[in-house]
């Protein structure tokens, strides 16, 4: 039997009169009885959660705030059921907390005479709050004459300590009575006695009286510190068998501030009850509820909802969120990738996408292929592009895009007696180099490390707004790393490390990688994923591997002069057929390639 099966069957042995909500679903969310705890003629209604959902999953609550809420422990006990009988219960757990010495004399005197002193009259201001009476008698809520009082019990549910309060909105300037050791942490959480009737539940954890009438109001469990700097009054032993902990703090920097102290305090069995971003300072949970006292109990829900854990793992609702938002992304695009300059490779890999790594024998044209892809994709497509250079210089691969653009050689740019027509092709494309140079950004630090990758990529991203982003490595083997005799390892790390990269930024790859020469000492043997030299790990690493090949090469058994052409091949890849992708003619002495 699953534990929602035997806590709704626990609920429904002891209480057969029990409803089952909704009725004739598969799955019970909630039971409803008539309350065996109220005394008298009138009976509350007895709510039981038990949505397998539910932060408060196995909470049950008094419509008429008979008594506090709890769980099954405390319904055990208070019914007087064998705590054996309770599902999940441990009897031989060992428990930390170990209660304080109390004095020999409370306070419950002086608090049930003020609580007889409030008067109709002196709850006027709560009403006006949107607390009801039932509220203020179920926490004992008094007036001492000058103040209204809140009383501080201990574990043995006496009250030791009176926290008084000069007006129910203000809680500037309070005063204490009582035994003065409780009046600080960690004796100083009020309604302290809530913490055991959790046991194996979840509760609240808020700031000021006022913030926990509102939710026990509600039928929510609570406690509260007095104010924001009395978070060491909760410890990790006295909630050491709650499950939950969600803490309620107002919309302040010191409010905020309290909560992940509290946090880090308790570890991951806490949640944080955020403000949405519109909210104005300093406003709590009392304040919503004086707002809009209809529309309370479905914000507050709403609040829980989104409430997060310190968790080390990722947070389901977000992480949904996030796959949305890349499907959303995703829709209306004709290829999944990035869309290149070149038709065939865009069929072939359908978009680049992931990590892709080029090999091919020196001198074949790998910079200046993957120079085109990348300025044409920050030029046509408006993608961003940080082009890591160590190969090249930063100058050559301006001054080789300017070749291509304008259809000049190296030798008319520098001419110092232009025609007219070269003279506008270099006005012309130097405007277009320009407005390149705000999405195509040069990196040739010698020094670069993945978390400089990473801050690079989140400026390049926040300053032109755009997600969609494009890595260009150039080379693998001359990125910084150890000593020499290390190269194999530091490459498999930069390797792991642009996985990670890719992972958690959605960014795109071209890396340039040499081949190993084979066992003649030359390159024509028949490439594959063991031809990439120094590295074990792109064979595991890559998404798509492609080769690039010359004439003569096993792949061109022709024969023919083709001039200076070269052959692209997909070597192997995660989705696409490995296989010729096309084959490519120099466009000497421009700095190109054209696709045939």
């Amino acid at each position: 039997m699953s534990d929602q099966s035997e806590i709704l069957q626990f609920y429904q042995t002891h209480l057969p009169k029990a409803q089952a909500l909704p009725e004739g679903a598969e799955v019970v969310t909630w039971i409803r009885a008539e309350c065996p705890l109220c005394k008298g003629e009138t009976k509350g209604i007895l709510n039981i959660d038990l949505d397998p959902e539910s932060l408060f999953f196995g909470l049950f609550n008094c419509s008429a705030l008979c008594s506090p809420p709890g769980f099954m422990l405390e319904f055990s006990r208070r019914m007087g059921i064998s705590l054996s009988k309770v599902p999940g219960f441990d009897p031989e757990r060992e428990e930390s907390y170990r209660p304080p010495a109390l004095p020999h004399t409370h306070k419950d005197n002086e608090m049930h005479r003020f609580v007889r002193m409030l008067s109709d009259p002196m709850r006027e201001p709560f009403r006006k709050a949107g607390l009801g009476d039932r509220v203020l008698d179920l926490l004992d809520v008094g007036y001492n004459g000058r103040m209204f009082t809140f009383p501080y019990k201990q574990h043995d549910d006496h009250c030791y300590a009176l926290r008084c309060v000069a007006f129910a909105s203000r809680f500037e300037e309070p005063l204490w009575q009582g035994h003065e050791a409780y009046y600080l942490p960690p004796h100083n959480l009020f309604n302290g006695p809530e913490v055991a009737r959790c046991d194996g539940g979840a509760i609240f954890v808020t700031v000021g009286e006022r913030n926990a009438l509102t939710l026990a109001q509600f039928g929510y469990p609570v406690v509260a510190i007095p104010t924001n700097l009395d978070d060491e009054a909760v410890t990790p032993e006295r909630f050491q068998f709650v499950k939950r902990v969600l803490v309620a703090t107002d919309n302040s920097a010191e409010g905020i501030d309290a909560a992940r102290r509290i946090a880090l305090r308790l570890g991951y069995k806490v949640r944080m009850l955020r403000w949405p971003l519109d909210t104005k300072r300093d406003y709590c949970v009392a304040d919503l509820l004086k707002a809009d006292p209809d529309a309370f109990g479905a914000r507050l829900r709403e609040m829980i909802y989104l409430s997060e854990p310190l968790s080390p793992l990722s947070i389901a609702r977000r992480e949904y969120t996030t796959f949305e938002e890349v499907l959303g992304r995703q829709r209306g695009r004709a290829l999944l990738g990035l869309t290149t300059c070149y038709d065939k490779l865009n069929t072939a890999l359908d978009g680049l996408r992931g990590i892709n790594i080029l090999g091919a024998q020196p001198k074949t044209g790998k910079s200046t292929f993957f120079m085109q892809v990348a300025t044409s994709l920050a030029m046509d497509q408006g993608v961003p592009v940080i082009y890591y250079d160590f190969e090249n210089g930063r100058n050559k691969i301006y001054t080789r895009t300017l070749c291509r653009l304008s259809g000049l050689s190296e030798k008319r740019l520098s001419s110092d007696s232009p025609t007219s027509e070269e003279q506008q092709k270099y006005t012309d494309s130097m405007k277009r180099v320009r407005r390149l140079m705000r999405l195509f950004k040069v990196v040739s630090d010698r020094k670069i490390n993945p978390d400089i990758m990473r801050k690079q990529i989140e400026f390049l991203r926040m300053d032109t707004g755009k997600d969609r982003m494009l890595l260009v490595v150039d080379s693998l083997h001359k990125l910084p790393f150890g000593r020499l005799s290390e190269r194999r390892s530091g490459i498999d790390e930069w390797l792991r490390n642009f996985e990670q990269i890719r992972d958690e930024m959605d960014v795109t790859f071209l890396v340039v990688s040499e081949l190993s020469r084979g066992m003649a000492g030359g390159y024509d043997e028949q490439p594959d994923l063991a031809s990439f030299k120094e590295s074990g790990d792109i064979e595991y690493t890559a998404d798509n591997a492609l080769v690039m090949t010359t004439r003569g090469s096993v792949y061109d058994k022709e024969g023919r002069d083709a001039g200076r052409r070269v052959h692209l091949w997909l070597v192997a890849s995660r989705e696409m057929s490995p296989g010729r992708v096309a084959e490519y003619e120099v466009d000497f002495p421009y700095w190109g390639f054209r696709e045939l």
